[in-house]
């Protein structure tokens, strides 16, 4: 693989020849990141017939151009987006199947009146797994947003994608996905119209309950949901309980619960009051609902809960 670091004076290095590169990493140098090296890097790797695998890290949008043809490419790799102020358009890539976004930190987030980023899934054809990832202290509102009907794209990762429109992502890919997986996300707003999964065979939830429209959505060829409950998802399931159409309702459940940086195991007894243990223990009262490999920790809070409601006021 070839690793490129681009600075002023790259030129040099772009005049070698570099038809035989098959995968490519470009990266930054320093804080002032040189947008019209990166520019004339990608300009040039757009053409080359043996590229298959692209990683740009610290991506501005200035150094993008709409028209450009990524003709044989098959993974894209962009970390450190939503860097620089600026409006994003992503080229074309018609033999792109792998496409990961990432941005970057909170505190390099511009506003969101600033940066926007426009990915045209019509222009992706073959595109099959699509991965995105925000930032775990900040909203990512619209600075990203998905355009065009894919009829290719089969798996859909987000982790961390906090008040972003889902709504508006669900319309352009609801049709062919076959795997959803989502990880510490909240959907911004939606809309009560129902949406159809006629495809989808898998569904993982983490601490990201909100962002299908659970009461309102067809989902045929589901057979089990995934669920690993976050502290964010106890309002949501609230409602859920409470309304017979929720799929909550109807599909079987895999229970758990998260582990990541924000939920160690020891911190999950701690992080329940009262309403959210009354309402873990009526959702694992449902016939439908399986507890996973977090049953014992699930019962254990349920029975401490219950043995201290119980005590006298002294």
């Amino acid at each position: 693989m070839k690793h490129f670091r681009y600075a002023k004076g790259f030129n040099a290095i772009l005049s070698r020849r570099m038809e035989a590169i098959d995968r490519l990493t470009v990266s930054s140098i320093g804080n002032f990141l040189d947008n019209e090296s990166l520019h004339q890097i990608l300009q040039r790797v757009a053409d080359l017939p043996a590229l298959q695998e692209l990683k740009v890290w610290c991506s501005q949008p200035v150094a993008w151009r709409h028209d450009w043809n990524f003709q044989n490419l098959r993974y894209l790799a962009i970390k450190g987006f939503g860097c620089e102020r600026g409006t994003l358009n992503l080229p074309s890539f018609p033999t792109l199947l792998d496409l990961r976004i990432s941005f970057g930190e909170a505190n390099e987030l511009p506003d969101p009146m600033e940066f926007r980023a426009f990915v045209d899934l019509s222009r992706l054809p073959c595109l099959t797994s699509l991965e995105i990832k925000g930032v775990i202290d900040a909203k990512i509102d619209d600075r990203l947003t998905f355009r065009g009907v894919t009829k290719s794209l089969r798996r859909f990762t987000a982790k961390y994608m906090n008040g972003w429109t889902f709504w508006d992502a669900w319309k352009c890919m609801n049709g062919s996905l076959e795997e959803i997986r989502l990880q510490t996300s909240r959907e911004s707003g939606r809309p009560s119209t129902e949406l159809n999964f006629p495809r989808l065979k898998t569904l993982e939830l983490e601490n990201s309950l909100d962002c299908l429209p659970l009461r309102n959505i067809g989902l045929p060829v589901l057979t089990q949901i995934d669920l690993k409950l976050g502290p964010g998802d106890f309002y949501d399931l609230q409602h859920h309980l409470s309304s017979s159409i929720s799929v909550l309702q109807k599909l079987p459940i895999s229970l758990n619960l998260m582990h990541d940086e924000i939920c160690f195991d020891n911190y999950w007894p701690t992080l329940l009051d009262s309403q959210d243990l009354e309402t873990l223990a009526q959702l694992i009262s449902l016939s439908n609902v399986r507890l996973g490999e977090d049953g014992n920790t699930i019962l254990d809070m349920l029975s401490s809960w219950i043995v201290n409601s119980e005590l006298p006021d002294l």
